[in-house]
């Protein structure tokens, strides 16, 4: 059977790359942003000196020019180091 997505490997290396700089970013880190209603500075900060957030803006507005694929592949890592602590955010502050 042949790889339902036979590109997938094309983004290896950026998936990863948004990875790592994603994973200091855990639970703790979550619970106390939603827990002061914080804006994420950290975060955004780290995303935003390795370069992965300039994959998600246009050229003409200041981007990284990269295709929208590259955008997509930088956003799903990030929504998943997100995503993994939101339940456990949403019970403290209920």
């Amino acid at each position: 059977m042949s790889d339902i997505n036979p590109r997938a490997g094309e983004y290896a290396e950026i998936r990863q790359g948004v990875r790592d700089v994603c994973a200091p970013f855990d639970s703790a880190y979550w619970q106390s942003v939603e827990r002061s209603s914080a804006y994420p500075e950290a975060f955004v900060a780290a995303l935003t000196a390795a370069g992965w957030l300039a994959a998600l803006i246009p050229a003409e507005f200041g981007g990284g020019g990269h295709r929208n694929a590259s955008g997509v592949v930088v956003a799903s890592p990030i929504d998943q180091a997100v995503a993994a602590i939101l339940p456990k955010a949403r019970a403290l502050i209920a």
